[in-house]
């Protein structure tokens, strides 16, 4: 699936409610902006979709709140 597939269904199936954001920045390499609230329901739904690998998981505080990236 291409990255371009991949992001429309997302946006589709979740919503803007829940998918704040995304960009592509090179292939296989995409970055979703994803609410709170919503973060269990779009890995479930990556992991329908055969996401089934996660690697790390790095935690940044920025601002003074923190940043989870799900790599």
């Amino acid at each position: 699936m291409l990255e371009d597939e991949i992001i429309s269904k997302l946006k589709q199936n979740m919503g803007a409610q829940c998918v704040l954001e995304t960009s592509v920045s090179r292939a296989r390499r995409i970055f979703v902006r994803v609410s709170k609230k919503c973060l269990k329901d779009l890995l479930l739904f990556l992991k329908n979709e055969g996401f089934e690998h996660l690697s790390a998981i790095t935690g940044l505080e920025m601002n003074g709140t923190i940043e989870l990236l799900y790599h």
